[in-house]
């Protein structure tokens, strides 16, 4: 499926039969014509997806999702290497990857992946209500499960392990005067008193976080990575990017804050857990849960306040989230406040 020395595209015009063909192991037929359509533009900030449509030798209509990106990016190479080594056995929904490719010399990235054809795409601008949300923190769950503690992790060096996170010296005394000059007014008084002992929160969540049983991570989950299919509006997850190995918790905070809602956090908590338990086989510690949890959140406010300073937005999609980031990261200190105060005492 994936090969990390082969030519790929540089646009979508050059998605052409030939290449199709080769990619796909196929026949496509000479001059067969391909139609191109691209789509999801503005939900990816550092890829182009394009349709792409023919008639294959045996007449019938052939249709799959193209995925070109700088590899000098965000994005890296690590998609090609998760579809390569788990794409076929992660316990969810997400499209099926024909092909991956890394061109070394241009530095392009290629993934021919399965045309989910008519759904109903997120949109992280927005949170949904407590029905979505619980349908897909089952589907992370079976991820989760799945994966739960596997020895497959250890086997596969090229991914990263997400349970501890260092910052080089003088990174948060510089952010946090880059947050003042740029985002004055943005935080209450209690998520800047948090802003002021970022130091003390990134150890403590390096600390809530340490011994904890490690899975497959998304490592990435916000709406505009997932989209809604048929009828029953499965969640189907989309972008594996980021894909990392580390404690459960790291997922979940976003199902909590980013995708859902805080007022809607123990019932979506007490969903997950349940289908990790039956994915997973392994009983479930809520104590335990619950402090990992609170590590997950401290690592997130770090991320969505100061790590958000050097993020220079091109589009006002991407000002918006910015902003987004702020009122839910507020929302999020509260909720956790109101329940486990002893998290932000130092």
């Amino acid at each position: 499926m994936s090969d990390r020395n082969s030519r790929v595209p540089a646009t979508p015009d050059e998605l052409t039969a030939d290449w199709l063909a080769a990619a796909l192991r196929e026949t496509a037929g000479p001059g067969t014509p391909v139609d191109r359509e691209r789509i999801g533009e503005g939900y990816g900030l550092s890829a182009m997806l394009t349709r792409c449509r023919w008639t294959g030798p045996d007449g019938a209509a052939r249709s799959v999702v193209v995925k070109l990106w700088d590899t000098d990016g965000v994005a890296g190479t690590r998609e090609v290497d998760f579809y390569r080594d788990f794409g076929l056995g992660l316990g969810l929904r997400t499209p099926a990857c024909f092909h991956g490719a890394i061109d070394a010399a241009t530095h392009r990235g290629v993934l021919v992946l399965e045309d989910l054809g008519e759904v109903v795409q997120g949109d992280c601008l927005e949170q949904v209500s407590l029905e979505p949300t619980v349908a897909l923190v089952r589907e992370v769950a079976a991820l989760h499960g799945t994966w739960w503690e596997h020895p497959d992790l250890e086997r596969a060096a090229w991914l990263p392990d997400a349970t501890r996170l260092e910052r080089e010296p003088g990174w948060f005394e510089d952010r946090r005067r880059g947050f003042d000059r740029r985002f004055p007014g943005r935080l209450d008084p209690f998520a800047l008193g948090l802003l002021d002992r970022a130091e003390a929160l990134h150890d403590r969540a390096n600390a809530y976080l340490a011994g904890a049983p490690r899975t497959l991570l998304h490592a990435d989950l916000h709406l505009d990575n997932v989209v809604f299919k048929g009828a029953d509006r499965r969640p189907v997850i989309l972008d594996w990017a980021r894909a990392a190995k580390g404690p459960a918790a790291l997922d979940v905070i976003w199902l909590l804050f980013e995708i859902g809602r805080a007022q809607n956090m123990d019932p979506v908590l007490a969903a997950y857990l349940a289908a990790l338990e039956l994915h997973s086989g392994v009983g479930q510690d809520e104590a335990a849960w619950r402090r990992q949890l609170g590590g997950a959140l401290l690592r997130r406010f770090i991320s969505w306040t100061l790590g958000l300073v050097r993020w220079e937005p091109t589009a006002e999609r991407e000002k918006a989230m910015i902003e987004n980031a702020f009122g839910r990261v507020m929302a999020a200190a509260h909720a956790w406040n109101a329940r486990d105060p002893d998290l932000f005492r130092f």
